[in-house]
C-alpha cells in the first residue's frame, strides 16, 4: 500500500474494497537434520556462535565439561590444528552437536536423520544410541586411534564407480561412494598425488580433502579391534529417531546401530 499520509492509509484500510483476504492451507513438511564429515572443520570455527549464541555456547561447555581439550580446540591455542584427526572429530561433534540443539531450542525438530562419517555420530547421539558423554568418549577414542595410524590422503573426484576404478591401482582404493558420480579415494600421500596428476592432466577436477589420514581404508584396519572394543564398553540403546547408515545406505536397524561390529565396519 502506498499513501501520501496517514489519513489516506486509514482511508484506504477501512474500504473494503481494496482489502484482500487469503487463506493458504497448511503444509506439513518433514525435516532432515544433515551432519557433514572430516573436511569441513577449519579453525574458528565455533568462536562467532560460541559468543553470540547462548544455547550454542551452552551446548558447548556441557561438550567441553565432557571432553576439556574441546576448549583448547575450539576456543584456544590448538585451533589452528585442527585438521589434525585428534582434534577435528570431536571438534566436528561438539559444534554439529551444538548446532543441532540451537535448531531445536528454536522448534525446528528433525524427523530423520543423516551424518557423513563422523558425523553419523552426531546422529546415533541426537537419536538415543548413545549418551552425549558416551559419544563424546569415543568419538575422541576414534580420533585418537586415527591419528596413530599411518599418514595419508584423500582425493574426492567427480566420476561413477566403475569409470574411476581403471585410475586405481594396488595402493589406492574407494574409500566413500558419496553419490552415482562422487567418489573419494583413500591411500598414502605419494599414490594420491600421483593420481592427483594423472587426473588434472586428462581434465578431470579433483579435490584434496583436509584430512591427515587415508580414512575408511585398510590403512584403519590396524585400530578396528581396540576401537569394537571401546564401542562394546558403553551402553547403546535403539534409536529413537530414523538414520541412514553410513555402511548400507538404508535406514538404520536397531540391531546395527547397537552392535559394536557397525561402528567399526563405519570406519
Amino acid at each position: 500500500m502506498v499513501a501520501d499520509s496517514v489519513g489516506q492509509v486509514v482511508a484506504a484500510l477501512a474500504d473494503p474494497e481494496r482489502r484482500v483476504d487469503a487463506h493458504v492451507p497448511a503444509q506439513t513438511r518433514s525435516v532432515a537434520f544433515l551432519f557433514s564429515g572430516q573436511g569441513s572443520q577449519y579453525a574458528g570455527m565455533a568462536v562467532r556462535l560460541y559468543a553470540t549464541h547462548p544455547i550454542f555456547r551452552q551446548t558447548i561447555d556441557q561438550c567441553i565439561t565432557h571432553h576439556p581439550p574441546l576448549q583448547a580446540i575450539l576456543l584456544g591455542d590448538l585451533q589452528a590444528q585442527i585438521n589434525e584427526t585428534q582434534y577435528a572429530q570431536p571438534a566436528l561433534f561438539a559444534v554439529e552437536y551444538a548446532l543441532a540443539q540451537t535448531l531445536m531450542a528454536t522448534g525446528v525438530q528433525p524427523d530423520t536423520l543423516l551424518g557423513h562419517s563422523i558425523g553419523e555420530w552426531v546422529a546415533a547421539c541426537l537419536a538415543g544410541v548413545f549418551s552425549l558423554a558416551d559419544a563424546l568418549h569415543l568419538v575422541a577414542e576414534r580420533g585418537r586411534m586415527m591419528q596413530a595410524m599411518p599418514t595419508g590422503a584423500m582425493l574426492a573426484i567427480p566420476l561413477a564407480e566403475v569409470e574411476l576404478q581403471p585410475w586405481l591401482n594396488a595402493e589406492l582404493e574407494i574409500a566413500v561412494i558419496n553419490a552415482p558420480d562422487r567418489c573419494v579415494v583413500s591411500g598414502r600421500h605419494e599414490p594420491i598425488a600421483a593420481l592427483q596428476a594423472k587426473l588434472t592432466v586428462a581434465g578431470i577436477e579433483c579435490r584434496r580433502l583436509h584430512t591427515s589420514h587415508a580414512f575408511h581404508s585398510r590403512l584403519m584396519h590396524p585400530m578396528l579391534a581396540g576401537f569394537q572394543t571401546a564401542v562394546a564398553n558403553v551402553p547403546r540403546h535403539a534409536p529413537t529417531l530414523p538414520f541412514i547408515s553410513n555402511v548400507t545406505g538404508a535406514w538404520i536397524t536397531a540391531a546395527e546401530a547397537v552392535d559394536p561390529a557397525y561402528w567399526t565396519s563405519q570406519l
